[in-house]
């Protein structure tokens, strides 16, 4: 249900080359507004709230294990270090 006013296209994602062709997007959204939410009938999601830099250490530490979730993350470290955000 959030909107990003800021949206950063990071990369087109194939999960195994070789055996899927399903290709990805990953993106990054800044200065999130509050929207809607429209979840499916059996969809269940949990909105837990982290920093980026724990979410980092999750990542190095193998509790977030999601290659999207991961490039996500680390690109959004890269981009802020060469400035391409704040």
């Amino acid at each position: 249900g959030l909107v990003p006013e800021r949206l950063y296209h990071v990369s087109n994602v194939i999960s195994s080359i070789g055996t899927f062709d399903e290709r990805t997007d990953v993106y990054i959204g800044l200065q999130f507004e509050k929207g809607h939410r429209h979840l499916d009938e059996t969809e269940y999601i949990e909105i837990v709230r982290i920093s980026m830099e724990d979410a980092r250490d999750k990542v190095y530490s193998g509790e977030i294990a999601d290659s999207k979730t991961i490039i996500a993350i680390l690109a959004y470290f890269d981009m802020k270090a060469r400035g391409i955000f704040q």
